[in-house]
């Protein structure tokens, strides 16, 4: 009954689960899966925890970064509460079509 296309429950089936990495490590994965350059894997994670922290009670967002192994992964947080850095990145893509 699959249709090809990948879902959240075929991730959640999926996923590694229990791996402990460094921050290359999960800008390098972030690379992989997207097909894209460093910088924005990196934009592209951190643009995701942003959303999730407009999403979910704060207290629930630092429980997640208090949890992440290592001081390197506090850029992953660098966009929260940033709108307007989203904003200008809509004007961007806009002139640019």
């Amino acid at each position: 009954m699959s249709s090809g296309r990948l879902t959240s429950r075929t991730f959640l089936k999926s996923a590694d689960h229990g791996q402990r990495f460094d921050w290359d490590e999960f800008v390098d994965r972030v690379c992989d899966r997207a097909d894209v350059e460093e910088s924005d894997a990196v934009f592209y994670a951190q643009a995701i925890v942003a959303l999730v922290g407009d999403l979910v009670p704060r207290s629930e967002l630092d429980d997640v970064h208090n949890s992440l192994p290592d001081e390197e992964f506090d850029n992953l947080f660098g966009l929260v509460g940033e709108e307007e850095t989203f904003e200008r990145g809509s004007e961007r893509r806009e002139r640019t079509n």
